[in-house]
């Protein structure tokens, strides 16, 4: 995406603009054109993408109905992320501003009192939308639209102008001499919920906090109604941080030994941390382990509160610092069960037994950013894991084809590793010690190759099935890449804690 530019102050920048066109307004092809003009005059490539509705995955026009306004934004990612692949960009440049921030804000606590909404939306996403953040994964594999898979990972949103009220950018606009395109549809309030909240913002601001409980720890909304409502969702925007600052140290102290994919949790360091700290850290594990995709609501058991918090008493079965030295003098953490609390993630309590084996095979914790690993044999803590399943590996995928093509390829498995394999790939495998003692026991030979689960903690491994000699379960072929140590097959795992 290196484009050179006129502009001195895009000097050394790859720049691109791009514009969606949702297909829902008569005029939308004069804005594209509109669009075209303004990047053409200023030296600036235009990818323009029209929302092919009805042509997998997009859904069909006439089938959206009152789901009308997700589905489009659900449209418009896919097509801009699809375009920051091919034009090798790695963050793209959003132009939301104050005035839209607050409209999140106001649509969030309006869902966070009404319990049709009581999953998705925590206290601290009152903050609304970040400046910067990582795409992320996106929605389930099998919702077709809106999964972004490994190279989510790797691209950026940013959002420049999320401190800029609307005003101040058309009076610039204006003083510049620039012409702008208005979308009529945005003063439809029967369209969307954010043009009804616009709406009556711009008629009575204040009348929008209607009374409600109380939110811990603090509420700002009802609270403050003598104040702007920029200072309203701005005091939100500074516990967030406050809040995620205590997390990230917290993690950053008591992160114990695992096996790689797994995240070793240590509570007998120190005190336990303060409640919405508790639910942060809390939320920030469970997106690490589970197998749902990194930043969706399903790995963080839905956001829903009371999920969060039961897997919070979980793990710090106490409410102060009195009741938490009363737990340890009376050596109650033997009395600690595993559990499973959502996100598809399994709690162990630790020390485990179970986990001295895999951690002398060298598999720990990403230990990047952390203060210290403390060992695994000197503290108290839970070990969160992805949940195994008793049955068939759910997460089982025939790359059959894909070896035998002898083409380079890559597998996302189980939302969690990414495994690249080179051309020579099934040579190296045929050529294992396990492959050939199973060939000699089926001359005529009709050869399967899995991905499956590689041992209790959900590791992958590949996986060999000959239908006429060998039925029923997968027979497993290395109990681990590392196994063969060759470059022909590679893993890592893609998912992060970081908060963004």
């Amino acid at each position: 995406m290196k484009q050179e530019t006129d502009d001195p102050n895009l000097k050394g920048l790859g720049l691109v603009a791009i514009h969606i066109d949702h297909g829902f307004r008569s005029k939308s092809t004069q804005d594209a054109q509109h669009c075209e003009n303004w990047a053409k005059s200023r030296s600036i490539p235009l990818v323009t993408c029209k929302i092919p509705w009805g042509e997998p995955p997009f859904p069909k026009l006439k089938s959206l109905n009152e789901h009308k306004e997700e589905m489009a934004r659900l449209a418009r990612m896919q097509l801009l992320f699809w375009v920051m692949q091919e034009k090798k960009a790695s963050t793209i440049l959003m132009a939301h501003h104050l005035d839209d921030q607050i409209e999140t804000s106001v649509m969030r606590y309006r869902r966070l009192k009404d319990r049709t909404f009581a999953s998705g939306i925590t206290p601290l996403g009152l903050a609304g939308m970040r400046p910067c953040r990582r795409w992320g994964m996106g929605l389930p594999p099998k919702s077709g639209l809106g999964f972004f898979g490994a190279e989510g990972m790797n691209h950026w949103i940013s959002r420049p102008l999320l401190e800029v009220p609307k005003s101040r950018i058309i009076q610039t606009a204006k003083d510049d001499g620039l012409i702008w395109v208005e979308d009529e549809s945005n003063d439809d309030v029967h369209f969307t919920e954010r043009n009804s909240i616009r709406a009556q913002i711009r008629v009575a601001p204040e009348s929008i906090w209607l009374l409600a409980p109380q939110l811990p720890p603090y509420s700002p909304f009802e609270d403050g109604n003598h104040l702007p409502l920029v200072d309203k969702v701005n005091r939100h925007i500074e516990v967030r941080d406050e809040v995620e600052n205590e997390a990230d140290v917290y993690l950053r102290k008591h992160t114990g030994f695992g096996p790689e994919g797994t995240f070793h949790l240590v509570t007998s360091k120190s005190t336990s941390p303060s409640g919405n700290v508790r639910l942060a850290v809390v939320s920030r594990i469970l997106r690490y382990v589970s197998p749902h995709p990194w930043g969706s609501p399903q790995a963080e058991a839905g956001r829903d509160r009371a999920k969060l918090r039961r897997i919070a008493d979980a793990i710090w079965p106490y409410r102060d610092e009195a009741e938490e030295e009363t737990f340890w003098k009376a050596n109650l953490a033997g009395t600690r069960r595993k559990f499973s609390g959502g996100g598809f993630v399994l709690w162990h309590p630790t020390p485990w037994t179970s986990v001295t084996k895999v951690l002398s095979q060298g598999y720990v914790a990403d230990t990047r950013g952390l203060d210290s690993i403390i060992r695994y044999d000197e503290a108290f803590g839970w070990l969160a894991q992805r949940q195994p399943t008793h049955k068939f590996c759910p997460a089982t995928v025939d790359i059959t084809e894909k070896l035998e093509s002898r083409e380079p390829f890559s597998v996302l498995w189980d939302c969690r590793w990414l495994l690249e394999f080179s051309s020579n790939a099934i040579d190296v495998l045929q050529h294992s010690q396990q492959f050939r003692a199973m060939a000699r026991d089926a001359p005529e030979r009709r050869d399967r190759y899995f991905i499956t689960a590689g041992d209790q903690f959900w590791r992958p491994s590949v996986s060999y099935q000959n239908a006429r000699v060998h039925k029923g379960p997968v027979l497993q072929l290395a109990q681990s890449f590392g196994d063969l140590q060759v470059p022909a097959v590679t893993m890592r795992f893609v998912r992060t804690m970081e908060r963004l």
